[in-house]
C-alpha cells in the first residue's frame, strides 16, 4: 500500500509539473525552429554558438512573407548543423515592432540573418525558397565566411513638416534591366504557385516540377534577388503601378508557352518544360 501511494504522489506531481515547464519553454516551429516573439527575441538569440533568424510574418498580405516559416521548418528537419534557428514574427505586417526589440532592425521582411555569440555577423534579404540557397547561407555564417557586416546606422528622423505626403512620394522610373529583373522574379513566383498546384495533383511527379523550377532559380539567379530587393526597397503609387504590367507580361507569357485549361500530366509537364528551358 505504501509503495502505491508513493507511485500515485508522484503521479500528481507529475501532473502539475509539466505543465508548468512545457510553458517555460520557447515555443517550436516544426522539428528545430524556435517561435519567438519579437519583444523576446535579444533573450533568445544564443550567446554562444551560432544563430540563424528568420525575420517574417504570418499576414498574406506580406506577400514575399507567404510560406517562409514553413519552408524554415521543412529545411530544419533535414538540418544537421548545431546553429540555433528562430522565427521571429508578427501580424498584421505593418506597422513594425519597435526597433530596440530587434539586434539589427531593417525596414523590410523577410530577412534572414545570421549571429555568432549573439553578436550580428551578416544577412541575406528577400525570400529564400530553394533549399540549398539557405544551406549555403548558414554554412558560411557557421563558418565565419560571410563578408564583414557594415556599420549598421538607422536612417536619420525627418522633421514633421519636412516629410512629404504620400501622394508625393514617387519612385524612379525603372531601367530596363531593373524591369527585366523584376520580370524574372515575377515568372519565378507564378511558374512557382503553377508547379506546386501540378505537384499537389501529381504527387508522383513533383520532382519533374521541382527541378525545373530550381533549373529556373539557378540560371536566373542575380536577378531573382536583384528584383527581390527593388521590390522591398521600392515605395510610392508608381511603383506599384509599375509592376502591373510586368505581372500581366509574365502571366500573359507562361500561358502562351503552356496553356494550362486543366491539371494533367501532359499539360503540368509542358510548363516544367517550359520553365527549365527559359
Amino acid at each position: 500500500m505504501k509503495i502505491r501511494a508513493i507511485f500515485c504522489a508522484l503521479a500528481l506531481l507529475l501532473v502539475a509539473i509539466v505543465p508548468v515547464i512545457a510553458a517555460a519553454q520557447p515555443t517550436q516551429r516544426g522539428a528545430r525552429v524556435s517561435l519567438v516573439k519579437p519583444e523576446a527575441l535579444k533573450a533568445a538569440i544564443s550567446p554562444k554558438g551560432y544563430t540563424i533568424l528568420l525575420i517574417t510574418s504570418p499576414d498574406p498580405k506580406c506577400t514575399y512573407c507567404v510560406g517562409q516559416s514553413q519552408f524554415f521548418e521543412k529545411f530544419a528537419s533535414t538540418y544537421q548543423g548545431n546553429a540555433k534557428l528562430l522565427d521571429v514574427q508578427w501580424a498584421p505586417w505593418r506597422p513594425f515592432p519597435p526597433d530596440e526589440y530587434f539586434p539589427r532592425p531593417e525596414g523590410f521582411i523577410p530577412v534572414w540573418q545570421a549571429f555568432k555569440d549573439g553578436e550580428f555577423i551578416g544577412q541575406k534579404d528577400g525570400r529564400i525558397t530553394d533549399q540549398s540557397v539557405l544551406a549555403a547561407f548558414i554554412e558560411d555564417a557557421t563558418n565565419d565566411r560571410l563578408p564583414t557586416p557594415k556599420p549598421y546606422k538607422p536612417p536619420e528622423a525627418k522633421p514633421a513638416d519636412a516629410s512629404p505626403k504620400p501622394s508625393q512620394v514617387s519612385a524612379p522610373a525603372l531601367t530596363p534591366q531593373e524591369t527585366q529583373a523584376l520580370a524574372a522574379m515575377v515568372r519565378r513566383d507564378l511558374a512557382q504557385a503553377a508547379l506546386q498546384r501540378c505537384s499537389k495533383a501529381l504527387p508522383g511527379a513533383s520532382a519533374q516540377f521541382n527541378q525545373a523550377l530550381a533549373t529556373y532559380e539557378q540560371r536566373h539567379k542575380a536577378d531573382i534577388e536583384w528584383g527581390t530587393r527593388l521590390l522591398i526597397t521600392r515605395t510610392g503609387k508608381s511603383a506599384a503601378q509599375e509592376m502591373n504590367p510586368i505581372v500581366s507580361q509574365q502571366m500573359k507569357r507562361l500561358q502562351a508557352q503552356a496553356p494550362m485549361k486543366s491539371v494533367t500530366l501532359e499539360s503540368c509537364g509542358q510548363l516544367a518544360d517550359a520553365v527549365a528551358k527559359d
